[in-house]
Order: C-alpha cells, then sequence, then structure tokens
C-alpha cells in the first residue's frame, strides 16, 4: 500500500533524518522522501531524494517538539533544479 504525507524536516544528516508530522508511519515502515533545500546565497535549490526506514516515532512530542518521526536514510540522490543528478 503506498500513500503520501507531508511534513517538515528536522535533525537532518546524511545518516537519517527527523520529520515532524501528524501521520506517523509504523517503526520498521520504508518511507520516501523529498526534501528541497533552497539556498541563500544564489537563486538555485538542491532535492535530495532519498528512502529510508522508520526506527523511532514520537506520538506525544516531548518538551514542547511536534510528533513526528526518525528515520536512517538508505540510498540518497542529489538533484540540482533542472532536476540533473550532482555528484
Amino acid at each position: 500500500m503506498s500513500r503520501s504525507a507531508r511534513g517538515l524536516s528536522r535533525d537532518f544528516s546524511s545518516g537519517g533524518i527527523f520529520v515532524s508530522s501528524e501521520d506517523l508511519p509504523p517503526v520498521g515502515a520504508h518511507v520516501r522522501f523529498e526534501v528541497s533545500v533552497h539556498s541563500v546565497f544564489a537563486p538555485s535549490r538542491l532535492v535530495i531524494l532519498a528512502q529510508g526506514r522508520v526506527v523511532r516515532v514520537e506520538a506525544h512530542g516531548e518538551n514542547d517538539r511536534p510528533r513526528g518521526f526518525a528515520a536512517v536514510i538508505e540510498a540518497p540522490v542529489l538533484r540540482d533544479e533542472k532536476g540533473e543528478i550532482v555528484e
């Protein structure tokens, strides 16, 4: 079954990501991400496409943080604003 949801990324690194979202996948679920990164120095953006696996779910945000989930990133791909792969 495939479904789509939106969230805000937090604590993003090459190995993992935390996504603040009301739609929480279960631990172990495979997810796909599309994260747009806009440059403050140039009129361009980088799009990170990645697959991952959910490793933690925070159903009740701690210390006034929103709900969300953490995932390890497997197989990231970077693309520029034209859709071309960035090496």
